[in-house]
């Protein structure tokens, strides 16, 4: 075969073929399609058996490359035919690539290479040559002898062998194709993109378009430019290109403002064909060349027209907040003041929109707690917003007088789980008290597994250590955690001799340095009220503790709590004794061991978790109604519902909450 030697050394064409960026590649073989005539360019991922993407396949019926123009196309870096012509040879479409390198950007999508090209030559003979390359030797390119054919002309081109090449399926990849070749296929309608087997059509991914008219002058002349911004219906994409005056991509500049706003940019002007790569630097002294002032009238138009979008999309977002009921402001402003301080919140809201949730409890929620940070620490929200929300100067100039940094991230989680967790105390009361529901809730088959995920009910500080184990486990495992040997050897007993299985362990850390907390929590089922014998029971739990040389140690407090729905009289008297703080049935505080018993009605524990969230329901004014805990249950617990919670649920009366 035949071979052409490259007049550029290894290092130059690997630098050149960007061969870390298979995206680059496949858009500039898309282009040098294009520039041959193509009117049908198809893209297709080669796949392996495990579905990993490992090659790219480019066909297109373009007039493919002369068997005559072989060596001089493969040969030549930084020249090309194309360098001196603005229009195709056929159908004299605008040109995209000048500088012969779009075959090199083949490096970066596989270890081998090959183009199947057939063109009609110089003599009218239509001719099929075969133009290969590896990575291995990046300056060598091997071709075929040209063999006659009735083929219709066209290039099939191939790359193998390349691992890490599953980024060409992502949806940010289709949309950066989209972005990048819209103007020329809006303006060249006989041209179809299919790209891994869907057509790539702008105009299906546009949602509204404009075109802005840029004049500026440089040095006394005149110059004019046109801005046309794409919005885009979905996505992520934000860019902006450098065009011809035909819409051609010459270069990408910097990231366009406004993060959260899907758009491409395009600036055309025909005075990018010879030097777009200097908008790079043209930020830097503006005032140096047409391209500097083109640039900055460019961003402020960009700027203008993303301050205009936003404000209409926050007046419809806002209004949708008020039509959900879950707008903290209600009225109109009565004054100067109220309507500044409504405008600033309406600005802060809507530029934190992607973290507001979409469920209404949950999004009242988030903006209450949000117009409660933003009135009482208003400088609180700067710096985050500018992090996050991609803060364009303008916004960031205006809010500098309102806002300043803290943890906004912290409110946002916080009001989430605060959503979560009045719900679950709404769903925990029907459970223990709703005289239909309430008989079916059994103790281990439901109560147990459900509280088991919610222990945030015993405080914060607490974990899960057993759940359902015996004796000899707690023991173990509290040894464990006070970096002792784990060998318990005999099995552990109550005093009477009979083993026992504890509920939930749960272990924190105590709030004194160096110590460890350990509580023991035994549920009961609704139905079960708490009777001397339900108090006998843990309290042997305790007394094996407290007797047994196992579990001494001078660093941990257990806890041991019964929970019920009500207690019997005798109980009621164990716990409500002189000299004792109430629900304390028993106390050891010997030498090695700090022990306590405790009898709690569930209606306490309700309490007390609701006292915690206080602030946000009396605030807030969120109150979860029964369908709000019913989807609480279902979404979280569904597994361990008894079927009466699985229907419709009905509003109770709530419980005493007084001791």
């Amino acid at each position: 075969m035949p071979q052409i030697r490259l007049t550029a050394g290894d290092p130059l064409v690997a630098r050149l073929a960007h061969e870390s960026n298979p995206v680059k590649a496949v858009i500039e073989l898309i282009w040098n399609s294009f520039d041959a005539d193509a009117d049908q360019v198809a893209v297709e991922l080669d796949r392996n058996d495990a579905g990993g993407i490992e090659g790219v396949t480019i066909i297109d019926d373009g007039h493919g490359i002369p068997a005559e123009a072989i060596e001089a196309t493969f040969r030549e870096v930084g020249e090309s035919w194309k360098r001196g012509a603005t229009q195709t040879h056929g159908k004299g479409r605008p040109l995209h690539g000048k500088m012969g390198e779009g075959r090199l950007r083949a490096l970066a999508l596989g270890e081998r290479f090959d183009w199947n090209t057939t063109a009609v030559c110089t003599d009218g003979v239509t001719r099929w040559v075969l133009v290969s390359g590896t990575v291995d030797s990046r300056s060598d390119w091997w071709y075929s002898e040209p063999t006659e054919t009735h083929a219709a002309t066209g290039t099939t081109f191939r790359a193998t062998g390349r691992q890490g090449l599953d980024r060409l399926e992502s949806a940010a990849t289709v949309q950066q194709l989209v972005a990048t070749f819209a103007p020329y296929l809006i303006a060249q309608p006989s041209i179809e993109l299919t790209y891994d087997g869907t057509k790539l059509d702008p105009l299906e991914h546009r949602s509204r378009d404009k075109d802005v008219p840029i004049t500026w002058t440089f040095e006394g002349t005149s110059h004019s430019a046109l801005l046309t911004i794409i919005e885009w219906d979905s996505g992520s994409e934000r860019s902006l290109h450098l065009c011809n005056s035909a819409g051609v991509s010459l270069l990408e500049g910097q990231k366009p403002p406004a993060a959260d706003f899907p758009y491409t940019a395009y600036v055309r002007w025909d005075g990018f064909d010879d030097d777009a790569h200097s908008w790079v630097i043209a930020d830097m002294d503006p005032d140096a060349s047409a391209i500097g002032g083109l640039r900055q009238t460019v961003m402020r138009e960009l700027r203008d027209y993303i301050d205009s979008r936003e404000a209409e999309d926050r007046r419809g977002l806002v209004q949708v907040w008020i039509d959900n009921g879950t707008f903290p402001y209600s009225g109109a402003p009565e004054n100067q003041e109220q309507q500044l301080e409504r405008s600033a919140f309406e600005l802060v809201a809507t530029k934190m929109r992607r973290f507001i949730p979409t469920q209404k409890p949950a999004q009242k929620l988030t903006l209450g707690l949000l117009k409660s940070q933003f009135q009482a620490n208003p400088g609180d929200l700067a710096e985050l917003l500018q992090h996050w929300a991609g803060l364009n100067d303008t916004d960031r100039d205006d809010l500098d007088r309102l806002l300043r940094t803290t943890g906004f991230s912290g409110v946002i989680r916080a009001s989430s789980n605060v959503t979560k967790r009045i719900a679950f105390l709404a769903a925990l009361e029907q459970m223990i008290f709703d005289p239909d529901i309430a008989p079916e809730v059994g103790e281990t088959a439901h109560l147990h597994r459900i509280v088991e995920k919610e222990l945030w009910l015993f405080g914060e500080q607490f974990n899960m250590m057993l759940s359902e184990r015996g004796l000899t486990a707690v023991l173990e495992q509290h040894r464990r955690l006070l970096g002792e040997n784990v060998i318990v050897g005999d099995v552990v007993r109550r005093l009477d001799g009979r083993t026992g299985r504890m509920d939930l362990v749960l272990s924190g850390t105590a709030r004194e340095p160096g110590r460890h907390r350990h509580l023991v929590v035994e549920l009961k089922a609704p139905d079960v009220n708490g009777g001397l014998t339900e108090l006998a029971q843990i309290k042997s739990y305790a007394r094996t503790v407290t007797h047994d040389p196992r579990f001494s140690s001078t660093t941990t407090i257990w806890d041991f709590v019964l929970i019920v729905r009500e207690m019997d009289p005798e109980v009621i008297v164990e716990v409500n004794q002189a000299r004792r703080e109430p629900g304390l049935a028993f106390e050891s505080d010997d030498a090695g061991h700090s022990v306590r018993v405790w009898v709690r009605r569930w209606s306490d524990i309700i309490a007390e978790a609701r006292e915690k969230l206080d602030y946000i329901q009396s605030h807030l004014k969120y109150d979860p109604s029964v369908a709000d805990a019913r989807e609480y249950l279902n979404l979280h617990h569904a597994e361990f519902l008894p079927d009466a919670l699985r229907g419709t649920i009905v509003d109770v009366e709530r419980p005493d909450e007084s001791p």
